[in-house]
């Protein structure tokens, strides 16, 4: 059973403005102590640059955690998809929320990334891992001259497919998994009832049209 005050949160906020939606959600989980440590980064509009800097902050912080959970400052959610989150009974190593891409026509979005769990032990195994001798997560020096490792590589992968940075992940651990990597099982959670917010707000139902680019490749 995940204990709840070892669970740490990690949020983007690319122009300072969380949504309400987001808001009163994360209050609804103070109130009943539901999470620990929170880390979020402001006003970087490169979301892979974010994510990469969140994790890095949370893997260096003195405060314990076991559990990463990514929540994007568009996502509104209730305490139960919060529950879905961290049930790991099936011993997933990181778990990936379901929900509605914004826009019309309605769609789920392709494996996102603002309401995920990612295990510690998966995070650092990933930072230190190799493959034939080469470091699976590549580096580089971020704007502030910082080493940052590039967990959340987009760009092509293959003809006609490129992947965002959530997507990429995803790929990453699911060809790990095929490959015969124990550790890397992810859960697609289709439980949770997702408030995806913008200009309106995109509620999550499982009826949802599938994207083109649904399943990790």
């Amino acid at each position: 059973m995940i204990d709840p005050e070892r669970v740490a949160i990690a949020t983007p906020i690319g122009d300072g403005k969380p949504y309400w939606q987001y808001m009163r959600s994360i209050l609804a989980l103070d109130r009943k102590r539901l999470f620990g440590p929170i880390f979020s980064i402001c006003g970087c509009s490169d979301i892979v640059e974010a994510r990469n800097r969140l994790v890095r902050t949370a893997l260096a912080s003195a405060i314990p955690w076991d559990q990463l959970v990514f929540i994007d400052a568009d996502m509104g959610f209730t305490l139960e998809d919060w529950g879905y989150l961290l049930d790991d009974s099936d011993g997933a190593a990181a778990v990936c929320a379901e929900y509605s891409a914004k826009g019309e026509p309605r769609r789920k979005a392709p494996w996102p990334m603002g309401f995920c769990r990612l295990s510690r032990a998966l995070l650092e195994r990933l930072a230190s891992m190799q493959i034939e001798g080469e470091l699976l997560i590549p580096r580089y020096d971020n704007q502030d001259g910082q080493e940052t490792l590039d967990f959340f590589e987009s760009g092509m992968r293959g003809p006609r497919l490129r992947l965002a940075e959530d997507q990429g992940f995803w790929s990453l651990l699911s060809s790990l998994e095929r490959a015969g990597f124990e550790g890397f099982r992810v859960r697609y959670e289709t439980r949770t009832r997702l408030v995806h917010v913008g200009m309106a707000e995109y509620p999550y139902t499982p009826e949802l049209p599938d994207p083109p680019v649904h399943r990790a490749p």
